[in-house]
C-alpha cells in the first residue's frame, strides 16, 4: 500500500474513532439529564432483542393492559410458537411434558419441584446433544412491574432463570438425563442470555435443516 494511502485509511480511521466517542459523549450526557424513571425505560430499550416502543406504558382504553389471565395467554403463545419452530429442527418435541415420577430421588434444594404431576413447557431431542432429551420452561415476566422497578433487566432476568433452575435443573439432569434451559422473556422484547443462546442455536439449527433439505431435493 502507497505512503499516501495509508495515511487516508487511517486518518478515515480516526475520524470515525471520534465520531463514535462523540456520539457516545452526548448520549451520557442526555442520560444524565434523564429522571430516574426515564432513565430505566431508555437502559431497557437498549437489551439485546429490545423494542421501544414495548416500553410504553399500556393504555386501557385501547386494550393493551393485560389482566392475568392474558398475560397467561401472552406466556403460551411465546410456548407454542417456540414449539412450531422447534418442531422444524428437532425430533420427539413435546409442549407440557409430563416429568417422570421420583423414586425417593433426593435434591439438594428444597425448592426443587418433586411434585408427581410436574411438568415443562417444552421437551426437544437433540437440540443442545445429539440423542439428549432438552428441556424448556418459558417466563414472561413484567419488567417494569413494582417488584422490578430497581434492578436493571439483565439482573432480573438472571433472578428468574436462577430460580427456574432451582425448581427443575437438577430433576432434568438427575431424573430425565437430559438438559434444562430457562427461557425468560420480558416485556420490553428483552431476554435473559440463555433465552439468547436458544434462540442463536435454534436459529443456526434452522439453517443446517434448510441447507440439508435443498442439497437433497
Amino acid at each position: 500500500m502507497e505512503p499516501c494511502e495509508q495515511s487516508s485509511d487511517d486518518l478515515k480511521k480516526i475520524q470515525q474513532a471520534i465520531k463514535t466517542e462523540t456520539a457516545k459523549s452526548r448520549m451520557d450526557s442526555i442520560d444524565a439529564s434523564l429522571p430516574p424513571d426515564v432513565l430505566l425505560l431508555v437502559m431497557q430499550s437498549k437489551d439485546k432483542g429490545a423494542t421501544s416502543w414495548l416500553n410504553a406504558i399500556p393504555l386501557k382504553d385501547q386494550g393493551l393492559a393485560l389482566n392475568k389471565q392474558e398475560f397467561k395467554d401472552s406466556h403460551d403463545g411465546v410456548r407454542n410458537l417456540l414449539t412450531t419452530q422447534l418442531g422444524k429442527v428437532c425430533k420427539n418435541v413435546e409442549i407440557e411434558p409430563h416429568l417422570q415420577p421420583l423414586d425417593n430421588e433426593r435434591f439438594n434444594l428444597r425448592s426443587a419441584i418433586i411434585s408427581p404431576e410436574a411438568r415443562l413447557d417444552m421437551k426437544a431431542d437433540g437440540f443442545w446433544l445429539c440423542g439428549a432429551a432438552a428441556f424448556f420452561d418459558v417466563r414472561v415476566t413484567h419488567v417494569n412491574s413494582k417488584c422490578n422497578q430497581d434492578p436493571p433487566t439483565q439482573m432480573i432476568f438472571k433472578e428468574h432463570s436462577n430460580e427456574k433452575k432451582r425448581e427443575y435443573q437438577q430433576r432434568a439432569l438427575d431424573v430425565e438425563m437430559g438438559s434444562f434451559t430457562p427461557l425468560v422473556f420480558g416485556t420490553s422484547g428483552g431476554m435473559g442470555i440463555e433465552c439468547q443462546m436458544f434462540l442463536k442455536k435454534l436459529g443456526r439449527n434452522w439453517q443446517k435443516t434448510i441447507m440439508n433439505d435443498t442439497q437433497l431435493s
